[in-house]
């Protein structure tokens, strides 16, 4: 939540409000020096130390939800388009400390660095500046991925994100399919958006998933990118369903 700022004086006032413009451009500048591209196609990078690790949270989480849109757009629906391109994720993206996500999160394993919840929220551990980025692509990759939930009249809920379908039971019975080969999937998509913006060492910052990014490259491989990206980001299962 964010408060109202109150001075006890417009000189003072002034004096604060000239601070935070300056911080905002500064800000704005390390966003542009980031994304801006040399002449070789790679997007230079910037010292993490200029932002806090929220903004830098905030600005790899933008940039994510822009670069599946213009990528992948063709197969997400109008209205998973828009929630992308609504400013209001960044309401729901959360940098806190280790110690505040396990306390917070105490039946998540603890190797865990983030999580994007089913109400669109994203956590990241504070852990280190390239993680951060590493995390936050890759939780925002779950975002932009076909997100559903439905309830069936004998009150069974139906979660699909990605790849990944959950059936949740009326009678506490849970039934999880996919799930290896999603984050396999979300993974892979990371570190290719990471690595094709020069973030080397977020990239390289923590290694995730390594049999499923296996399994998912090998599947990709055998119906190809485009039907595994409709099925990923878009809702033709059925079409991967019929390659096997």
């Amino acid at each position: 939540m964010r408060s109202e700022i109150r001075y006890s004086s417009d000189l003072e006032g002034n004096r604060k409000e000239n601070e935070l413009k300056e911080q905002k451009i500064s800000e704005i500048e390390a966003s542009e020096k980031f994304f801006r591209k040399k002449e070789s196609g790679k997007s230079e990078s910037f010292s993490s130390k200029e932002l806090p690790s929220q903004k830098v949270a905030e600005i790899f989480h933008t940039n994510t939800k822009k670069a599946m849109i213009l990528e992948f757009g063709q197969n997400m629906t109008k209205e998973q388009i828009e929630r992308l391109k609504s400013n209001k994720t960044l309401e729901k993206v959360y940098v806190i400390t280790s110690a505040d996500y396990v306390e917070k999160f105490p039946n998540v394993d603890f190797n865990v660095a983030g999580h994007c919840d089913t109400k669109d929220n994203i956590y990241v551990k504070d852990i280190s500046a390239e993680i951060v980025k590493h995390v936050s692509v890759h939780e925002t990759m779950h975002l932009c991925a076909d997100r559903e939930i439905t309830k069936a009249e004998d009150g069974t809920y139906k979660i699909i994100s990605g790849l990944r379908e959950t059936l949740d039971y009326a009678d506490g019975t849970c039934i999880d399919k996919n799930c290896g080969i999603n984050e396999g999937a979300t993974e892979s998509y990371t570190l290719r958006k990471l690595y094709g913006w020069n973030e080397v060492k977020a990239a390289e910052s923590i290694a995730a998933y390594s049999e499923a990014r296996m399994w998912f490259e090998r599947i990709e491989e055998l119906v190809g990118s485009e039907r595994m990206s409709a099925a990923y980001f878009g809702k033709d299962k059925e079409g991967l369903m019929q390659e096997f």
